[in-house]
């Protein structure tokens, strides 16, 4: 017998904060949104439970077919509308199509990113199906839950109704201890992507569902909508202030996954009959969270390669992501009488386009073969790696004596730099594109230490280098080019200058910084540290397709020479310049100093860029606020004035989304005549006043400058507006 639904209308509440939560964090605006998954995680196994107790016996075919409507049938419509709209948009270089959308239908696709490496909470679109690690997970759960259900159900008949309790507690704790061990190893995707660490959550959603069914939920009666509402507001908050750097994120993730039970609890106090209109809205945005949850990054990735003004893009991806979800839900609500005309016509829509992307997931070329050639070729490679490693240290030993030797023969021409370059036992670390070149690179350089591997990251860099160094082979230049798939942030690359100290590193730039975004980590870099210097391989690439197979990454013959002559001419260059530097070395340390010597006001647009500005200007002064008004930057001047602290060159960003006029412009101008003034502009029209003393950095920024706000510049915004002030001050 059919017990009778109940309709508890703060469970909603739940799936709608859950659903903005994911939705903000994918639009860039709430660090820790990524937790809400864990509240979907438990409502799931809590909702799964509870359906099936209702039943008197397990129906597997009204089960899996639910499933399919509610799960799998808007997942396919999804994927294949995605691929079709791809079709039509020539400029995307979605090189994983086929494997990655054949991940997604047959529900692997968390593995999936995990064996390509890829990073859920990397600030970059490269795919429009990034977030369905979470369906993968869902779907693997859905498939076995009825046998996970029946088991539950026969060992409380058979044994006692305490046992599932254990039973269930004891997979909980499992999952959870495994999470945790790899989380603390610094595997955090491992961690996020793998079923079984994230399925604590769904169990601890199951053994919450039984305890309710078997027993009752634990809450206080009298004051259950206000303890709702605190778990609520504690559930946000953590949003707000956790991120996925944060060292207990794993911790945190347990709390919300505990937390959601809390709400649970009180969520079900008391179902609802009559709603009011608030509470129809809140539902009807439950019910299509789900959809919303499905097209949310495709919308994102696809906004990324237009062209639109930010002011427009943001709320038109909103709208975008609302919309369609709305549409696939409506088509697919066949129980809803109303609209069935409607409906139908949607329904031949979504069927046309859905069959069209079909045809071209079909069609669309799948590269394993050709990688898999490639991974072969790489093997041989990391062997000859190994071979080559034995020679390394007797070369080394005669490093600095050779050093000696052609520093003093450098005067007599560069062809002592060419041979001693050449000559030069270098340790190199890569990833697969830089095991691909390593036969070249050893012809370049026959006294070279390489240590390349495929996937590799520079995560593992500095346990390299300090092996290296701890055999006493460790010598003077170090080429390191990770980054391909991803980088591990400031303090990792601290690590590794701090094996490297005394050494000059040559980091390698990406050619995919595209999909990545680690160059300017490079850059930022080497402002950090004197002894860091770029090799700019994505420039040399730049317009080179003829150097690449077909992945866009790894390289061919042609593309193995010039990759290792951009390494040689990188550390040749650098050689070269320290003979040209010497001889003048007095005077530009001196210039150097005086230039440094800049006094900085301004507002949200410096603050961004600070770490950077100490870093390229360590001798100058800051006084940088958010919100920074005209009335108090000429309040800090004319103080900093009167206490001789402003050096003979000042920096202003007064620039803001809120017009400055020119008379207050003319009025910095007036108090600070007897030094040279730099107006930041960004967002507003530059004043022209006609004054030696009065210069204007201007940054013309595009859309994809700005974060989604319209405010904030993003890192590349950053670092173009630091290029810019970098070269208004240079001229």
């Amino acid at each position: 017998m059919k017990e009778d639904k109940k309709y508890y209308k703060l469970l909603d509440i739940i799936r709608v904060v859950s659903c903005i939560g994911v939705l903000l964090y994918h639009l860039g605006y709430l660090q820790g949104g990524f937790l809400s998954v864990c509240s979907f995680f438990v409502l799931s196994g809590y909702l799964s439970y509870i359906s099936l107790s209702r039943k008197d016996k397990v129906n597997f075919k009204e089960y899996y077919k639910k499933r399919f409507k509610h799960i799998y049938l808007p997942l396919l419509i999804v994927v294949f509308i995605t691929t079709c709209i791809t079709a039509f948009m020539g400029d995307i270089h979605w090189f994983q199509l086929k494997p990655e959308s054949t991940s997604v239908l047959f529900g692997y696709n968390n593995y999936w990113q995990l064996s390509v490496n890829a990073d859920y909470f990397a600030r970059h679109v490269s795919s429009p199906f990034m977030h369905f690690w979470y369906i993968a997970i869902l779907l693997q759960f859905e498939i076995i839950f009825p046998f996970i259900y029946l088991f539950i159900k026969k060992t409380k008949e058979k044994i006692h109704k305490v046992f599932p309790i254990i039973i269930l507690s004891i997979l909980i704790t499992a999952s959870s201890g495994y999470f945790i061990y790899i989380s603390l190893n610094n595997n955090i995707m491992l961690s996020y992507y793998d079923t079984l660490a994230r399925s604590f959550s769904l169990f601890i959603g199951v053994l919450l569902g039984y305890i309710h069914k078997e027993y009752k939920p634990l809450y206080f009666k009298r004051f259950s909508n206000i303890f709702f509402y605190l778990y609520l507001v504690i559930f946000i908050v953590l949003q707000f202030i956790i991120n996925s750097n944060n060292t207990y994120y794993w911790l945190v993730m347990i709390i919300v996954s505990l937390l959601t039970c809390r709400l649970i609890d009180y969520g079900t106090s008391n179902d609802s009959s009559n709603l009011n209109f608030w509470e129809r809205e809140t539902k009807f945005l439950a019910d299509t969270s789900y959809e919303i949850y499905l097209v949310q990054y495709p919308i994102i990735f696809f906004f990324q390669y237009t062209d639109l003004d930010i002011a427009w893009k943001m709320p038109i991806m909103i709208l975008l992501i609302f919309g369609f979800a709305y549409f696939i839900h409506f088509t697919l609500d066949f129980k809803n009488t109303k609209g069935q005309y409607l409906r139908l016509v949607f329904g031949i829509i979504i069927a046309i386009f859905s069959a069209f992307g079909l045809v071209e997931y079909v069609h669309a070329k799948d590269y394993t073969e050709e990688m898999n050639k490639l991974r072969d070729q790489l093997s041989e490679n990391q062997k000859m790696i190994q071979d080559k490693q034995k020679d390394y240290e007797e070369r080394l030993k005669q490093e600095q004596e050779e050093w000696n030797k052609v520093m003093n023969d450098l005067d007599s021409g560069e062809a002592g730099l060419e041979s001693y370059v050449v000559n030069l036992p270098i340790v190199a670390v890569g990833d697969s594109v830089m095991l691909g070149a390593v036969p070249s690179l050893y012809q370049k350089f026959p006294n070279g230490y390489f240590d390349a591997a495929v996937s590799r990251t520079d995560y593992e860099a500095n346990r390299i280098l300090q092996g290296v160094k701890n055999n006493g082979m460790l010598s003077d230049n170090v080429v390191i080019h990770l980054g391909t798939n991803g980088q591990c942030g400031l303090a990792c690359q601290k690590e590794i200058m701090n094996t490297c100290a005394g050494k000059n590193v040559f980091y390698v730039t990406v050619s995919n910084e595209a999909e990545v975004h680690v160059n300017g980590s490079f850059y930022n870099l080497a402002k950090m540290y004197p002894n860091v210097h770029i090799i700019d391989w994505y420039g040399a690439s730049q317009g080179h397709g003829e150097y690449f197979a077909a992945d866009g990454i790894h390289l061919n013959g042609s593309g193995m020479n010039a990759y290792v002559n951009t390494i040689y001419n990188g550390i040749y260059n650098y050689y070269h310049k320290q003979l040209e530097d010497k001889k003048n070395k007095l005077i530009e340390e001196h210039n150097k100093v005086l230039d440094q010597k800049i006094y900085f006001y301004g507002n949200d647009l410096l603050l961004n860029i600070y770490d950077d500005l100490v870093d390229v200007y360590p001798e100058s002064g800051f006084t940088i606020k958010q919100n920074y008004s005209y009335q108090d930057i000429i309040k800090d001047i004319k103080n900093d004035i009167k206490d001789k602290k402003i050096a003979k060159r000042i920096v202003i960003s007064l620039d803001q989304k809120e017009l400055v006029s020119k008379e207050q412009y003319q009025a910095i101008i007036d108090i600070s005549k007897d030094y040279e003034l730099y107006f930041v502009y960004v967002y507003n029209t530059p004043y022209e006043f006609n004054l030696e003393n009065v210069h204007t950095i201007s940054y013309k920024a595009n859309s994809k400058s700005f974060m989604v706000d319209g405010l904030h510049l993003s890192k590349q915004g950053n670092k173009e507006l630091l290029e810019v002030i970098k070269k208004g001050l240079e001229n």
